[in-house]
């Protein structure tokens, strides 16, 4: 594959292809695995929907230095230090 995975400053990943100089934030389907790859709508969309309970969440935690933490939401595009309503 042409892809390269890359983790930027905030803990988020992001993928490179040295073939086309593409940049992207979204898993390329070259690089999923095969369970990624066969996950439906319903519990995955764009690689970045996380499970809670029973509900589906597109929030993802992450840890920024100095211990704080936030959250981002891949589908808005949204980050966040208070944790989102729907995850509470």
């Amino acid at each position: 594959t042409d892809w390269v995975e890359y983790q930027a400053k905030d803990g988020r990943k992001y993928y490179h292809n040295k073939k086309t100089n593409a940049t992207t934030w979204e898993k390329p389907d070259e690089l999923k695995t095969p369970e990624e790859a066969h996950c439906t709508i319903q519990f995955l969309i764009c690689g970045f929907t996380f499970l809670r309970g029973q509900r589906a969440t597109n929030w993802k935690e992450y840890v920024a230095k100095g211990g704080r933490k936030y959250w981002y939401n891949a589908v808005t595009k949204v980050t966040t230090w208070d944790m989102p309503e729907e995850l509470k």
